[in-house]
C-alpha cells in the first residue's frame, strides 16, 4: 500500500493525484506527510477519511483546517475536532460556523455557556439542543426572548425539572408542546397542562407515557382526536380500554381494540 501511495505521489499528473488521494484511505503518518505537499492539500481536505481523524492526533493538522474558509464548518461539526479548536471557531464571525460548534456532540458546556450568549438566535437555539448543556447553561436560555429558544430548552432530555416546571408557565404554547412532549416531562407537570385550551398541548400529554391515569380519565372525555391518543397510550389503564371498545365511535373503538391487543401479546 506504502508502495501505491508513493507512485501516486510521483505521478506528473496532478489532476489524476488529487483525484486519487481526495478519495483513498490512508494511515495518519501518511496524512501528516502528505500535509506537506502544497500541491495535494486541497484534495486532502476533500477526504472524509481525513476528516474523520481530525480528534487529535495532531493539533497542528486541525488547526490548520479550522483555518480555512472551506473546511472551517466540517471542522466545526467534526465529532474528533479538539475543544480548543472548537473555542475558537465559537467566536467565528460566521454564524453558521458557530451554529456548527454549538450542535456538536462533543461540544463543552464552557463553550455552549459562551455560546448562550450569541446575538444569533439559531446559534443560542442549538445550545439549548445540546445534551451537553449545564443546568446553568439551560436555566439562563429558558429566559431567552426567542421562543423557539425556550422551546429546544424545553425538549432538551437534560433538562432538569426544576426549568420544566419554570417553562411550563410560558406564555407561548410552542413552549409547552414541547414540553408535554419531551420522554422524561414528570407526571405532576403533564397533569398541569392536560388542562391547557391548546389541543395540541393536550394530544402530546394524551399520548405520553407518564400521563398520570387521572389526566388520561379526563382527557378520554376531549375530542376524538384526544380521545384517539389516549387509547393509543401503551400506559392507558384497562377500565378506560374496556368502556372505549363500546364507544360510539368507529375510531375509538378501533383504537382501543388495537392497544388491547398489544397488551396481551
Amino acid at each position: 500500500f506504502t508502495g501505491y501511495i508513493n507512485s501516486v505521489l510521483q505521478s506528473k499528473n496532478t489532476t489524476m493525484k488529487k483525484f486519487i488521494l481526495g478519495g483513498i484511505i490512508m494511515d495518519f503518518e501518511t496524512i501528516i506527510n502528505l500535509f506537506t505537499d502544497a500541491e495535494i492539500v486541497d484534495a486532502l481536505i476533500r477526504n472524509k477519511g481525513v476528516l474523520r481523524m481530525l480528534k487529535a492526533k495532531d493539533f497542528g493538522v486541525t488547526s490548520y483546517l479550522a483555518k480555512r474558509g472551506d473546511t472551517k464548518k466540517e471542522v466545526a461539526a467534526s465529532k474528533y475536532c479538539h475543544l480548543e479548536i472548537l473555542e475558537k471557531l465559537a467566536e467565528d464571525p460566521d454564524v453558521f460556523i458557530r451554529v456548527e460548534v454549538a450542535r456538536n456532540e462533543i461540544c463543552s458546556d464552557k463553550i455552549l455557556k459562551l455560546l448562550a450568549s450569541d446575538s444569533d438566535a439559531r446559534v443560542r437555539e442549538f445550545v439549548a439542543k445540546n445534551k451537553n448543556s449545564s443546568a446553568e447553561t439551560l436555566s439562563i436560555l429558558a429566559k431567552d426572548k426567542c421562543m423557539s429558544v425556550r422551546g429546544a430548552v424545553a425538549g432538551n432530555l437534560s433538562c432538569p425539572v426544576e426549568i420544566l416546571e419554570l417553562l411550563a408557565n410560558d406564555d407561548r404554547n410552542y413552549v409547552k408542546n414541547a414540553i408535554a412532549s419531551n420522554k422524561i416531562c414528570p407526571p405532576d407537570i403533564l397533569r398541569s397542562l392536560s388542562k391547557e385550551d391548546d389541543i395540541e398541548i393536550r394530544k402530546s400529554v394524551a399520548i405520553h407515557q407518564n400521563c398520570p391515569e387521572d389526566a388520561l380519565k379526563r382527557l378520554y372525555r376531549d375530542y376524538q382526536a384526544v380521545r384517539i391518543l389516549v387509547v393509543l397510550n401503551p400506559k392507558c389503564p384497562n377500565d378506560i380500554l374496556y368502556k372505549a371498545v363500546g364507544d360510539q365511535d368507529d375510531m375509538i373503538r378501533s383504537a382501543a381494540q388495537f392497544t388491547l391487543n398489544r397488551n396481551f401479546e
